[in-house]
């Protein structure tokens, strides 16, 4: 996150009422801002489309597949009208009860040469029995969400993580999915080349006291309690896309809560905190202690149980991270760690991105058109043949998890940098053996349809 000027959140009401979405691009090129409550719903024959947007059109590609067998149909209606229905078909004569059913939504405004789009993602209703060369996984929308990760072809995943007694996001969340069985996305190559496939993995989190305290360094996180008070919170560049607590004037983010980096910090600053009991997740990038109170370049608040963001966020938004993404559910953490076993996706960095996206992200930062270039919320995986026998220990976990679970480009920064959770327990020594890991190890996995800003 960058640095900011300061809003005082106090004015929190009317910017919860007024708030306009998208990122910081060019009109000629900026796609519509489509509010994130998008839902779909078949009953029996009847697909129902509803949406918030009230200007432009909304168009909805509907597919329905059995085997090799598919019929596409596309269906418009004027955005002013709020919802359409048709009629579904099962694929070719089958009935509609074997058929697996995608939906593919988005938003247009403009004609011809000025049309600019933005996608709510993808509804998918799979056949009632998996069928030999159905439809791979595909993102998926949820209501409320526009953005419902990828159900994977593969066994399912164990119990979803937990911080402070809360589930960290849904089973069914992208983060927490087994991404072992997705398919190849087609310019896996071409995306490791980009990143360095003979760069190698740096664990960017340890024991060691690197300015950050002797508490080791990486992004740090603090639990508090249901009843820590709210404490004043003023944002700056990112206001207009933060999340605010209706009636609040801050966060319930204590004066003493670590920052990423240390006190004397000039990097990302970012600031984590869980609320017990309510279970929402508190994130703050370029944070500073501020006249008894915080200032941050933006927050992002997240309910930990759904996934999701208050329903004021809107697609193209940054949070505390670059892409838009949470922070602390895609850390390495010691406590996991130490119990055998990751079970989610880990964040971590590259130097460069297209302008572009994929859910769950929803915002980008650069304006490289390279379609070779990775964009925000690139699922990578280690590769099933890379031989993890020589591993051991801490780094056996980490790598473990990477060839399950794999990893997402949620910032900007060193390349193959993977994020964890500053802990003073870390084995500094043991974590090296993951520089050893070379690019090429990695591979890229398709987990949903790219939302490009050109």
């Amino acid at each position: 996150m960058r640095a900011a000027l300061t809003t005082i959140i106090a004015s929190a009401a009317a910017l919860a009422a007024g708030l306009a979405g998208g990122a910081s691009a060019g009109a000629a090129t900026k796609p519509p801002s489509t509010p994130r409550a998008v839902q779909v719903a078949l009953s029996g024959t009847a697909l129902t489309v509803t949406w918030k947007a009230t200007s432009g059109t909304v168009e909805a590609k509907i597919r329905t597949t059995v085997g090799a067998k598919r019929r596409t149909t596309t269906k418009r209606g004027k955005a002013s009208k709020g919802s359409l229905t048709t009629k579904v078909v099962g694929a070719k004569g089958a009935a509609l009860s074997t058929t697996a059913v995608t939906v593919q939504t988005r938003r247009c405004v403009g004609a011809g040469k000025a049309k600019r789009c933005s996608a709510y993602g993808k509804w998918k209703r799979p056949s009632a029995a998996k069928l030999p060369g159905s439809e791979g996984p595909t993102a998926g929308t949820t209501p409320g969400t526009g953005t419902t990760p990828v159900t994977a072809p593969t066994t399912p995943s164990g119990p979803v993580p937990t911080i402070g007694g809360c589930p960290v996001f849904p089973a069914d969340h992208a983060f927490n999915q087994d991404v072992s069985g997705f398919p190849l996305d087609p310019r896996s190559d071409a995306y490791i080349q980009t990143i360095g496939a003979s760069g190698r993995v740096h664990p960017d989190f340890g024991a060691a006291d690197l300015g950050q305290g002797p508490g080791g360094f990486g992004i740090p996180y603090r639990v508090v309690p249901k009843s820590q008070p709210i404490v004043r919170t003023t944002f700056g560049d990112y206001a207009d896309e933060s999340d605010f607590i209706p009636g609040e004037v801050g966060y319930p983010i204590p004066l003493d809560t670590p920052i990423e980096g240390g006190p004397n910090s000039g990097g990302d600053r970012h600031v984590l905190v869980v609320r017990q009991e309510e279970c929402k997740l508190y994130e703050l990038g370029n944070a500073y202690p501020d006249a008894g109170g915080w200032k941050a370049s933006g927050g992002a608040i997240w309910d930990l149980a759904s996934g999701r963001r208050p329903a004021t966020a809107q697609p193209g938004w940054t949070s505390a991270d670059a892409a838009g993404l949470a922070i602390l559910p895609a850390l390495v953490r010691y406590d996991e760690v130490a119990a055998g076993e990751i079970r989610h996706a880990v964040r971590f960095t590259v130097s460069g991105t297209q302008r572009a996206y994929i859910a769950p992200a929803s915002h980008w930062t650069n304006n490289v058109t390279d379609p070779n270039v990775p964009p925000m919320g690139l699922r990578l995986r280690m590769r099933a043949d890379f031989d993890l026998s020589k591993f051991k220990g801490q780094s056996l976990v980490v790598a473990t998890a990477l060839k399950k679970y794999g990893m997402i480009v949620a910032d900007n920064g060193s390349d193959w940098y993977i994020s964890g959770a500053a802990d003073p327990r870390w084995d500094d020594d043991d974590l090296n053996q993951l520089k050893t890991i070379p690019g090429n190890a990695f591979e890229v996995v398709k987990t949903g349809e790219i939302v490009r800003g050109y």
